[in-house]
């Protein structure tokens, strides 16, 4: 993380050498992981822009508004900010799928999909924790995933799943697909809280192992038309 930060001040540095928007930057860092962390530890409702200030060790009450103008802003902002190295790892392991596995199965594509928030797993990272109380708290998949998943990616890798479950509609996909990444999204988050109090009862390789054999069978699960429950695949 810290490499992360000293890269985004260092190019400010070089465009502008009275170093202005290097502390702007620094400044906007310290906020966005401070309230990453308290909405991961008590709830975006919970939180005011005053304590995530003062968490952030800023001395004007009003910097938080200054810099993000609301909470709404301030929280696309934090997945916007984590969703860069989310997306880039997904599409690194979704490469890896297409040039190298001859025949790629659901599994491979689901793997990879859980895989890329393996980047969240850095100890003072709280994406996870932040992301799963959002889900609770928003109700609503739709935009949920807004930042952290493009939707040329999202497009690319239902019409792969729609080659390997020709028999299911583009609703279930989507559904299915909105079940599958809320389900991690809390698994997740739990196996990273165990990681950091080390409480955990399998090694984490296990879990995931698990987790994505789970996800894969339901995804590609029989699903019921008309009252007959029909294959996925066939």
């Amino acid at each position: 993380m810290l490499d992360a930060v000293g890269k985004q001040v260092a190019k400010a540095r070089d465009g502008e050498p009275d170093g202005r928007r290097v502390r702007s930057i620094s400044t906007r860092i310290s906020i966005l992981l401070a309230a990453e962390r308290l909405f991961a530890e008590h709830g975006t409702a919970n939180v005011s822009l005053k304590e995530i200030g003062a968490a952030a060790g800023q001395k004007n009450n009003g910097s938080v508004k200054y810099h993000f103008t609301d909470k709404d802003n301030l929280i696309r902002q934090i997945r916007l900010y984590r969703g860069k190295a989310i997306e880039e790892n997904r599409a690194r392991l979704f490469a890896e799928i297409v040039f190298n596995k001859p025949a790629p199965q659901v599994r491979d594509f689901i793997s990879a999909a859980v895989g890329a928030f393996l980047t969240c797993f850095e100890e003072d990272n709280h994406f996870l924790g932040f992301w799963s109380r959002l889900v609770v708290e928003q109700h609503e998949v739709p935009g949920l995933f807004d930042g952290v998943m493009s939707a040329s990616t999202l497009t690319v890798l239902l019409a792969m799943m729609r080659q390997l479950l020709p028999c299911l509609t583009d609703d279930v996909l989507r559904e299915r697909w909105d079940i599958l990444m809320v389900t991690a999204i809390h698994r997740l988050s739990r196996y990273h809280y165990e990681l950091k109090a080390n409480t955990q009862t399998a090694p984490l390789e296990e879990k995931l192992e698990d987790l994505i054999s789970f996800l894969s069978a339901g995804f590609a699960a029989p699903y019921l038309l008309n009252g007959v429950l029909r294959s996925a695949a066939s």
